[in-house]
């Protein structure tokens, strides 16, 4: 039985996009439609309870006038009023961290424990924080994992978020492994699925799944135990550089999904390490102009490289 102040609705509901909200994205159209806490509406986008035109979808999809939009019978919850602001010193951090500017773009240096998107557990992410700070127009142009620090576009309005995904941007990332990195500069390419349990992994090429994931990789540091490797991205798949790097033996350092908890527990004690991987620089081309940000190291991975006798 709902408890009081909450109904249960039975029916699935399939809703037409009316033409004055093409391009919205999914989670923010179905913000509209239920009366939910935005994780919820992740979660059941995720599980594959919503779809659109009978297909499954993401949540910052853009739905287009007419497209059908699968709405499952929920909980209407009664939920307290969301906190009207982030935190101040969340903004004022986010406002420090900005490495480049320029019209409509943004790209700021991410700490680790940021979550780029909303999701469960997550009460500020980057697309509040930064609705808050420059304006509901603004948002993350693409991801880095929530443990994953350094340098992340955002930009304004559904133009400059098209515009930053069709131009090219050179994503370099620094990762710390564990074994020994490749001895020359290489070219790793797989073909990458995600599993049911939502696990990324290597499948054979003939795979239909599969999906082509590439990286250069060059090895800058190489310890008796320890690598740190450059990594830049030519292509940018889910959980990309995690996976290539522990289907090679060399899972990265406190990765808690693809990593060796039993190796980073020997070389680094409790509390394990968070996710060693940097996006170091980003570089591309906006408005005519050649654009070059780059992250320093944080210094809980100069922390790691010290006591593994590293030195980048």
């Amino acid at each position: 039985m709902p408890h009081d102040g909450e109904s249960v609705t039975t029916a699935v509901r399939r809703v037409t996009v009316p033409a004055d909200l093409d391009g919205q994205r999914l989670d923010n159209f179905l913000l509209r439609e239920l009366n939910l806490p935005r994780a919820r509406i992740y979660r059941l986008i995720r599980k594959g309870e919503v779809r659109v035109n009978r297909g499954r979808a993401k949540p910052m999809q853009k739905l287009s006038a007419g497209d059908e939009v699968r709405i499952p019978p929920v909980r209407d919850e009664q939920v307290a009023p969301a906190v009207s602001e982030p935190p101040a010193d969340m903004l004022e951090a986010l406002a420090r961290r900005v490495l480049v500017q320029a019209d409509g773009l943004r790209i700021i240096d991410k700490p680790s424990g940021w979550a780029s998107q909303p999701g469960t557990g997550i009460r500020w992410s980057l697309v509040e924080l930064s609705q808050a700070l420059w304006g509901e127009a603004w948002q993350p142009a693409h991801r880095l994992d929530k443990d994953t620090s350094g340098c992340l576009a955002i930009t304004e309005g559904r133009a400059g978020f098209n515009r930053f995904g069709e131009g090219v941007w050179e994503k370099r990332y620094l990762a710390l492994v564990h074994g020994a990195g490749p001895f020359q500069e290489c070219t790793w390419e797989d073909q990458l699925a995600r599993s049911e349990s939502g696990n990324v992994h290597v499948v054979a090429a003939h795979n239909p799944e599969g999906r082509t994931a590439r990286s250069r990789v060059r090895t800058l540091m190489r310890g008796p135990e320890l690598s740190l490797l450059e990594v830049t991205l030519e292509t940018g798949r889910t959980h990309q550089i995690r996976v290539q790097c522990a289907s090679r033996s060399l899972p990265l350092v406190g990765d808690d999904r693809y990593g060796d908890r039993k190796r980073d527990q020997t070389l680094f004690g409790n509390p394990r390490p968070r996710l060693a991987l940097h996006a170091k620089e980003l570089a591309g081309t906006w408005g005519g102009r050649q654009i070059s940000a780059q992250a320093p190291i944080p210094q809980d991975i100069v922390s790691l490289l010290d006591k593994a006798s590293l030195r980048p």
